[in-house]
């Protein structure tokens, strides 16, 4: 039976109250797909902050009458975040979905590098640089051509190369995107040459991509400055295509609100993970708000079983 691996985000975070919280929502056939990679102290005070009444056992915790499957955790490697997270990933099999609680980055790094963020993890531990970030609400889908990176750098990022291959990885995931809008890089898409150049490679490239996939659509590139205006019309197959980080999430952020999915294309697995922080003031005051984590693990419940990622 393939399960969704769960790794346990920061420990002094709301990472484990707002994935306890969901848990407990769902019924008992999809409480048995989950496996929790988790220290045992941290799920003890996540669980007694919440005044829940539990029993822990060998491989599982009882939480008032549900069972959680746990790999309970003893040593301790660069961090607990990326501790519960390899262990994640050295469990997860063929079919398996990976679903990552929220965490810092100072948290994640090795002996080799400090990363930053799962996705730059991902991207070096599995040498895939077109991995594709996608944001995923109901209202609207998101994915970005770069990511955590300065913005002096994102024009020489951007590559013919890279847009067709990471536009491949969407098109072949679970996700049944029909219509991809591409989002220019300069101001009014540049103007023509004016303002900059690379919006002139986008144009191309997506003409590129209506010849190589005839059964989908692709438009743009449209001035960024319209992409909300551009939301009101779309549909659940819809894609934006965001050339960097903030152009993109800040209309997300501001459309979907903390209930969406971070989500990363392109691995041997599906990734998943809250599209929200560690929200540290929060910590052991049973006060988080747990809607975006349950939203995840729904969405993980209806992509568990594809073979698509």
């Amino acid at each position: 039976m393939n399960k969704i691996q769960v790794s346990q985000g920061h420990e002094r975070s709301i990472s484990l109250e707002v994935f306890l919280k969901s848990f407990l929502t769902l019924n008992k056939t999809q409480q048995s797909k989950f496996c929790l990679h988790v220290f045992e102290e941290d799920l003890t005070r996540a669980l007694a902050s919440m005044q829940i009444s539990f029993d822990i056992k060998k491989d599982c915790v009882f939480i008032v009458g549900s069972a959680l499957k746990c790999n309970f955790l003893k040593s301790i490697h660069s961090s607990k975040s990326f501790t519960s997270l390899e262990s994640a990933l050295e469990n997860i099999s063929d079919g398996d979905i990976l679903l990552t609680l929220p965490t810092s980055k100072d948290q994640l790094f090795d002996s080799n590098n400090h990363y930053t963020g799962h996705t730059d993890y991902f991207r070096k531990r599995f040498n895939k640089e077109d991995i594709v970030m996608l944001f995923v609400s109901e209202h609207i889908n998101l994915a970005l051509l770069t990511e955590h990176i300065s913005l002096s750098e994102v024009e020489d990022k951007i590559k013919r190369e890279l847009i067709l291959s990471k536009i491949s990885n969407l098109v072949s995931s679970s996700f049944d995107f029909k219509r991809f809008i591409f989002t220019g890089i300069n101001p009014h898409c540049g103007e023509s040459g004016l303002i900059g150049s690379k919006d002139e490679l986008l144009k191309n490239t997506i003409k590129v991509l209506g010849e190589a996939h005839k059964e989908l659509v692709f438009e743009g590139p449209i001035s960024g400055d319209t992409f909300l205006s551009n939301t009101v019309t779309t549909k659940k197959s819809d894609c934006f295509i965001s050339p960097f980080h903030d152009q993109g999430l800040a209309p997300f952020k501001a459309i979907s609100g903390y209930r969406a999915s971070n989500i990363t294309i392109g691995l041997p697995f599906l990734r998943l993970s809250p599209d929200h922080g560690t929200a540290f003031e929060l910590y052991d005051k049973d006060k988080a708000n747990y809607f975006g984590t349950l939203f995840t693990m729904k969405l993980a419940l209806e992509k568990l079983g594809h073979n698509g990622n």
